[in-house]
């Protein structure tokens, strides 16, 4: 629900270094340069419960902090940092009850463009009895406006396996204009191994705009989130293993045909989390750039 982009998925689902989390991406924007990423220092890479993850190349840098209730569950992720020159700094708050079920979260994020925040309030709802929330409510006051957005999910096996993005008629103020779609498809683990995503601009027939392919490791992935992962910190945290490449082709518009690639390779540790990756990202015609991420744990 944070995205107004339609192409906002390829590098949103690993997340990790070439972006912060959950910001919204047009592939003709994203400018990759070479770089060469240089080491994080401190704290612990030996532990199991996820404390920080730290990305960087040799100017830009962001530092993701994790906190948790007394059960271990989150709820709650700041983002600081530099990126393109920028200053980084989010704030995602989850408001959970008593069973650890989602029920609203809240996101601040600085604008660089205007120098103020911006935020968005979300309220998940459940059917009765259920543990699947069905549609998600966004409140957005960004740059001075007020925007009103809803979600609608659908599942299979317990699984998001696709979602609707309805965005606000900014003439009357209905939720009625229906503008992207994305489907996904998982592997045994969980995984979100690919997916498309669409275009509506307010009719009811799809334009697909991109399609995506993941590998994974065999290995524990830092943070499960399940479900919740898709609406709040991104699609790389929803299955139990983490993402190796990300190969994505855009299927309309004047880029038709270009392909993003992002692959990582991993270090880990006993616990066969992962401590480090090497990122690799490239798009068609453009110079690849390298990072590097550490993560932290407690």
């Amino acid at each position: 629900v944070f995205m107004r982009s339609n192409l906002f998925l390829l590098a949103c689902l690993l997340l990790l270094c070439f972006t912060s989390c959950q910001k919204s991406i047009e592939w003709n924007d994203l400018v990759l340069t070479p770089t060469t990423p240089t080491t994080p220092s401190g704290g612990t890479t030996t532990g199991s419960l996820l404390d920080k993850i730290v990305s960087l190349t040799t100017t830009d840098t962001t530092t993701q902090t994790f906190f948790y209730d007394a059960s271990n569950r989150l709820i709650k992720q700041t983002v600081i940092g530099i990126s393109s020159g920028d200053k980084v700094d989010e704030n995602l708050i989850f408001i959970r009850d008593a069973s650890g079920k989602l029920l609203q979260y809240t996101k601040i994020v600085y604008s660089a463009s205007t120098a103020t925040y911006d935020t968005v309030y979300a309220t998940l709802h459940y059917p009765s009895g259920s543990s699947n929330f069905d549609y998600s409510i966004s409140q957005s006051y960004v740059s001075g406006f007020f925007l009103k957005d809803s979600t609608s999910y659908s599942y299979s096996a317990n699984k998001v396996t696709g979602y609707k993005l309805y965005y606000s008629n900014i003439l009357t103020g209905g939720l009625s204009i229906l503008a992207l779609g994305l489907d996904y498809v998982y592997d045994a683990a969980g995984n979100i191994v690919s997916g498309n995503v669409n275009s509506y601009n307010g009719t009811t027939t799809p334009t697909l705009e991109t399609d995506f392919v993941l590998t994974y490791d065999s290995k524990k992935s830092p943070l499960i989130l399940g479900n919740e992962g898709i609406i709040t910190l991104g699609e790389n945290f929803v299955g139990t293993s983490n993402a190796l490449s990300l190969t994505s082709t855009d299927r309309t518009g004047t880029s038709v045909g270009d392909v993003v690639k992002i692959s990582y390779t991993y270090s880990y540790n006993a616990n066969n989390l992962p401590t480090q990756a090497s990122g690799i990202a490239s798009i068609t015609g453009q110079p690849s750039q390298t990072s590097q991420i550490t993560y932290f744990y407690k």
